[in-house]
C-alpha cells in the first residue's frame, strides 16, 4: 500500500474544491487552477507553467487539501497518469468532467450574479486568466452555485499567488515529519510530528488554523516578523498567555460549525423556515448562545491584550486589537438580540428557550403552562398524603414516597415503590395501575389524566410559539455569518500564536527568535537542536546541540560525512525543520538563528522503496533527485541524505559527486549533503562554495568499539565505520571479525592502487617539467644576442629547432 502524504485530519473538516485545467502548447504545460472555499465563498485563481513532475500542483494539493478535484483529461496519457498518481497519494477524490463544464462563454454574467457588489469592479482583470477562468466555470456548474442562495452576491475573487508560500513536496513532508501520516500512524502511533509539537491550541478553529499555517509557510518577511512580535509578547508575559489559553480560549466553541449552520439556514426556502427539522446541521437557540458566549470571551481577550504597552504595541494593534475591536462592535446588535430574546437564566439549567418576556402571547402561554404544572404537583401531594394515611401516617424516610415522572403517552405518571402496592390497590377506583416494574409501580388518577390533557394542549401551543419566535431570532442571527467568519479568523490566529509561545517557553532548552532576511546570504544557527527529538522525554536532558554556518558565496554546499548512526540525518533534518519553523513565525530551538527566506524545501532523505508499484529504491531516488535538479532555484533549501546506496559503490559515488557539483555550481542554493562516500570531501578543494563537516566518533581500536559523540566538527571523516555499527547491532562475532578483516584488506588494495596511480601521475609530471626545462635552455641560447642583427641571425640559423620547440610547447 502506498503512503499517503496528507495529514490525518479526521477531526479537521475542509470545504475546498479545486478545478485543474491543463493546456499544452509547443511542449510547454500551461496550467489554470481555481480554488473555491465553500465556507467563505472565495474563488482563488492562478496560472503558471508546470513541469513534467507536476511539483507545483503537488504542493498546492498538499497545502489546500481539497475535498474534490475537478479535472479535464488532456491529450497526454503520461501527464494524466502522473496527475492521477499524485491525487491517489494525496487521497483526493477525482471528478473527471467533460469539456462542457469548462466552457467560459458566460463567465461575465455568472460573476455579476455571484460576486459581492464591492468585488464586481475588480473581476475584469481576472478575465485575462483564460485557462483559470475555464476552471472557475467548471466549479460554478459542478456546485450549481447560480442556484445557491448562500452564494449569490456573496462570493469574492482573488489571486492565488503560488510564490507567497514555501513549496513543500511529498518527500519533504515525509522526511521532516511535518504531518501525521494515516498509513504510517497505523504502524506507529507514537510518531511525533511538527504539527503535534506545535499544537497546544485550545480550540478546534485554532487547530485548523495551525494546520493551514504549517501547510503554508510564508515568504513575506513583514508577516513573519509580525507573527514573531506577537509570539514574543505572549512568551514574555506568561500570565497573560495563561489567562487567554486557560480562562478564555477553552470557552470558545467551534465557530466554523456555527458558520456552516448559519449558511445552511440562510439558504432555506421561506416555507422551510417556518418549521424546525431535527437535524444535526439545523441551527438552534443553543448555537446562538454559543456564539454569544464566544463574543463575550472575545471582549475579555481584547481587554487582556489591550493592557500591553511594550515595543510591539503597533503590531498588536494592526493585526489583532483594531480588527477585533471592530468585529466586537459589529456584534452589538446581536448581543442585544440574544439578551432580549433568550432566557439566559434557563441556559444555566441547559434549557435553551425564548424568554417569555419577549412576547405577550408566549408569556401568557408560559404562565398557563406553569399554572397547570403547579396543579399537577399539588395533586401529587394530595395522593402522597392519602397513601401515607393508609400506611398509618408512617413515613420511613425523608424521601418522597410518590414521584412525578414524565411519560411519552400519558405526559405524567405517579411512581411508587413496589412495597406500597397494597395501599394503592386498596383504592382501585381512584388509583389506576399503568405498569409494574421490578421495583416500582406506575399509576395515575382521573384528575391527573385531565390535568395532563390540558397541560399537553397548552404545551403544544407554547412549543409552536417558541419555534416561530426562535426561527425569527435565528433568521436575524444568521445574517451575521460573515462577521462570524472574521471573528473565527482572529480568534484562531490568537490561539495559534499562544500555542507557539507556549511551546517556545515550556521547552527544557531555550527557544530564540530567529532573524529572517529576504535575499539573505547567511544561514547560521548556534546550539541548534532537533525540535521533535528534543521533545521526547528520554532525550530532553542529553540531546547534543550543534552549530551551522553557511553562506551563499563560499559555503553553500555543506558535505557531512561520518559513521552510520552518528547523527548526519538528524543534523540535516533539524536544520530544515528550524528553517520551516522560522517561516511559520515561531521561535526556534537554538541560542541564535539567522536565516534567509526560502522559496521551497526539497528533500531526498531515506529509502522510499515502493516495489509494490514496480519502482525500486534506486529508481525512486533518481526520480526525486531529478525533480530537485529541474525545479530547485537559488532560494531553495535542499537536503540530501545517503544518495547512491541502491547501486554499485563507484556508480553511487559518481552520481553523488556529479549531483553535488551541479547543485554547487549551477543551482547555487543552500544544500546539506549527508553521505557515506568520504571521497566527496574532495569537492571542497575544487570549489570555494563547498565545505566539509563530519560527525565525531571515538574509536577504541583494541576493543574495536565505537562511541558516538553526535557532535558536528569541521573537516571530513575518512571512514564510515559500518562494521562498528554492525557490531552494535550484535551480529555474530565471527561475522564481525571477518568483516573487519575483509574491509582492511580492501582498504589496503584501494590505497595501494590510489598511491600507485598518484605516483605515476607524479612521475609523468616530473618528466614534463624536465622536458620543459630543456626547452627553456634551448630558447635561452637561441635568443641570446648583443644586438638586433645577431638576434635575427640566430633565429634564421635555428629556425627548424625553434619551430619544433614551439609546436611541442
Amino acid at each position: 500500500m502506498s503512503e499517503t502524504i496528507l495529514p490525518n485530519t479526521s477531526t479537521l473538516e475542509n470545504n475546498t474544491v479545486i478545478s485543474f485545467n491543463l493546456e499544452t502548447k509547443n511542449n510547454i504545460r500551461y496550467v489554470g487552477i481555481c480554488i473555491y472555499n465553500i465556507e467563505s465563498n472565495e474563488f482563488s485563481l492562478c496560472e503558471y507553467i508546470e513541469n513534467e513532475h507536476f511539483t507545483v500542483l503537488e504542493s498546492i494539493l498538499i497545502q489546500c487539501r481539497p475535498t474534490s478535484f475537478l479535472f479535464l483529461s488532456s491529450n497526454d496519457l503520461i501527464d494524466d497518469k502522473r496527475i492521477k498518481m499524485i491525487l491517489n497519494l494525496c487521497e483526493i477524490k477525482l471528478e473527471e468532467l467533460s469539456k462542457d463544464y469548462f466552457q467560459s462563454a458566460s463567465i461575465e454574467n455568472d460573476l455579476n450574479k455571484l460576486l459581492k457588489e464591492n468585488n464586481i469592479k475588480n473581476y475584469i482583470s481576472f478575465l485575462d486568466l483564460l485557462i483559470a477562468c475555464k476552471s472557475m466555470c467548471s466549479i460554478i456548474k459542478y456546485l450549481s452555485l447560480l442556484n445557491d442562495d448562500s452564494a449569490i452576491n456573496k462570493c469574492t475573487l482573488k489571486n492565488y499567488n503560488i510564490n507567497e508560500y514555501v513549496k513543500l513536496d511529498k518527500a519533504a513532508i515525509i522526511a521532516l515529519n511535518i504531518f501525521s501520516n494515516i498509513s504510517r500512524d497505523k504502524k506507529n502511533t507514537n510518531t511525533m510530528t511538527l504539527y503535534d509539537l506545535l499544537n497546544k491550541c485550545k480550540t478546534k478553529i485554532g487547530e485548523r488554523k495551525l494546520l493551514q499555517w504549517v501547510m503554508h509557510p510564508i515568504r513575506d518577511v513583514k508577516k513573519i516578523n509580525d507573527r514573531l512580535d506577537i509570539v514574543e509578547i505572549l512568551k514574555e508575559d506568561s500570565v497573560t498567555r495563561s489567562m487567554i489559553q486557560s480562562d478564555y480560549l477553552r470557552k470558545v466553541c467551534d465557530l466554523q460549525y456555527i458558520i456552516k449552520k448559519f449558511k445552511l439556514f440562510t439558504n432555506k426556502k421561506d416555507d422551510d423556515d417556518k418549521r424546525i427539522v431535527k437535524n444535526k446541521n439545523c441551527c438552534t437557540i443553543q448555537d446562538l448562545v454559543k456564539l454569544y458566549d464566544c463574543i463575550i470571551v472575545s471582549k475579555k481577550i481584547y481587554y487582556c491584550l489591550n493592557d500591553y504597552k511594550g515595543r510591539h504595541r503597533k503590531t498588536l494593534d494592526n493585526n489583532f486589537l483594531n480588527p477585533l475591536k471592530n468585529i466586537i462592535i459589529s456584534f452589538d446588535s446581536f448581543l442585544k438580540l440574544i439578551e432580549l430574546t433568550i432566557d439566559l437564566e434557563e441556559v444555566e439549567n441547559n434549557n435553551y428557550l425564548i424568554s417569555r418576556k419577549f412576547d405577550e402571547n408566549l408569556e401568557k402561554l408560559a404562565n398557563e403552562k406553569d399554572h397547570i404544572y403547579n396543579l399537577i404537583k399539588e395533586h401529587k401531594i394530595e395522593v402522597e398524603s392519602d397513601i401515607n394515611f393508609l400506611k398509618g401516617n408512617k413515613k420511613n424516610s425523608t424521601k418522597e414516597d410518590i414521584k412525578l415522572v414524565e411519560c411519552n403517552t400519558n405526559v405524567f405518571l405517579f411512581r411508587a415503590v413496589k412495597k406500597d402496592i397494597n395501599y394503592i390497590q386498596q383504592r382501585k377506583k381512584v388509583y389506576f395501575q399503568v405498569r409494574m416494574n421490578k421495583s416500582e409501580i406506575l399509576f395515575h388518577t382521573n384528575k391527573l389524566k385531565d390535568l395532563c390533557r390540558k397541560y399537553e394542549n397548552i404545551l403544544y401551543d407554547y412549543n409552536i410559539a417558541q419555534k416561530e419566535l426562535a426561527n425569527k431570532a435565528i433568521q436575524v442571527a444568521c445574517s451575521y455569518w460573515e462577521q462570524v467568519v472574521k471573528l473565527s479568523e482572529i480568534i484562531s490566529e490568537i490561539d495559534v500564536l499562544c500555542s507557539f509561545a507556549f511551546v517556545s517557553s515550556s521547552s527544557i532548552s531555550s527557544y530564540v527568535r530567529p532573524i529572517v532576511e529576504e535575499g539573505g546570504k547567511i544561514l547560521q544557527m548556534k546550539n541548534s537542536r532537533h525540535p521533535l527529538l528534543e521533545s521526547n522525554f528520554l532525550l530532553m536532558n542529553n540531546f547534543i546541540p550543534n552549530d551551522v554556518y553557511m553562506n551563499k558565496d563560499d559555503k553553500r554546499l555543506n558535505i557531512i560525512t561520518g559513521p552510520n548512526m552518528g547523527g548526519k540525518s538528524t543534523y540535516i533534518r533539524q536544520i530544515a525543520l528550524i528553517c520551516l519553523m522560522a517561516q511559520l513565525g515561531c521561535f526556534v530551538p537554538c541560542s541564535y538563528a539567522k536565516l534567509p527566506i526560502f522559496s521551497q524545501i526539497m528533500c531526498r532523505v531515506g529509502s522510499s522503496d515502493i516495489q509494490l508499484k514496480g519502482i525500486s529504491t534506486f529508481f525512486s531516488e533518481m526520480i526525486e533527485i531529478s525533480a530537485i535538479i529541474k525545479n530547485a532555484d537559488e532560494n531553495t533549501l535542499v537536503i540530501i541524505d545517503e544518495l547512491g546506496r541502491g547501486t554499485s559503490t563507484y556508480e553511487g559515488f559518481g552520481i553523488s559527486w556529479s549531483i553535488a557539483n551541479y547543485i554547487l555550481n549551477h543551482i547555487k542554493c543552500f544544500c546539506l549533503f549527508a553521505t557515506h562516500f568520504h571521497e566527496m570531501s574532495n569537492l571542497e578543494e575544487e570549489s570555494s562554495g563547498a565545505i566539509n563537516n563530519h560527525v565525531a566518533a571515538k574509536i577504541d581500536n583494541e576493543k574495536k568499539k565505537i562511541s558516538f559523540l553526535y557532535e558536528i566538527k569541521q573537516g571530513y571523516a575518512d571512514k564510515s565505520y559500518g562494521v562498528h555499527v554492525a557490531q552494535i547491532a550484535k551480529l555474530p562475532k565471527n561475522v564481525i571479525d571477518k568483516a573487519f578483516e575483509k574491509s582492511k584488506e580492501l582498504e589496503s588494495v584501494e590505497n595501494r592502487h590510489y598511491f600507485k596511480t598518484k605516483l605515476k601521475l607524479k612521475n609523468k609530471e616530473n618528466d614534463h617539467i624536465n622536458t620543459y626545462n630543456q626547452y627553456f635552455l634551448h630558447l635561452k641560447n637561441i635568443f641570446r644576442a648583443h644586438d638586433e642583427k645577431q638576434f635575427i641571425s640566430n633565429v634564421k640559423e635555428n629556425y627548424s629547432t625553434l619551430k619544433e620547440i614551439l609546436n611541442k610547447i
